[in-house]
């Protein structure tokens, strides 16, 4: 389902690289944690990442960014049929998939761009970004109970 306005929880991560990859890989596994925990805080039964390198040889990262995330108890792993957003994300992206019942649904992406490169005219400036389509996470989770029904209308 696709809605042409839509309510978004972003998240950005920024920093300089200090060598062997050690920014992307522990940033990575910091805001997919996030995002997995704010996916299962909002009822979803589990949350799953595929993540992607579109740009290739960054296998290694990837392999232990999924071995960590799994270590932490996030279901996550390798999607190397991933085409989509290969030129927004230049390099290693991510879906996070959320399970209400039985429905798995894509409920946020995010990955590494270049803009703070470009802004700064730096190589070793690193942006992550990260976004959760909280219309989606609405849709697709378990109605409110009554509780939270009363406290989101306090005027009753």
């Amino acid at each position: 389902m696709s809605f042409a306005h839509f309510s978004l929880l972003g998240l950005a991560i920024a920093g300089r690289d200090t060598g062997s990859r050690s920014f992307e890989r522990t940033e990575l596994v910091r805001l997919v944690r996030a995002m997995s925990s704010v996916v299962r805080d909002a009822g979803a039964d589990d949350a799953m990442v595929s993540i992607t390198d579109f740009e290739g040889g960054l296998g290694s990262l990837v392999d232990g960014v999924v071995r960590e995330l799994v270590e932490c108890g996030v279901r996550a792993r390798v999607d190397d049929e991933r085409t989509a957003g290969r030129d927004y994300y230049p390099s290693v992206c991510f879906k996070l998939h959320a399970r209400f019942g039985g429905n798995q649904v894509e409920v946020g992406d995010g990955g590494f761009v270049p803009w703070t490169q470009r802004l700064l005219s730096n190589s070793k400036e690193r942006l992550l970004i990260g976004g959760i389509g909280l219309d989606r996470l609405a849709i697709s989770g378990p109605p409110p109970t009554e509780r939270e029904t009363e406290n989101a209308n306090p005027a009753r």
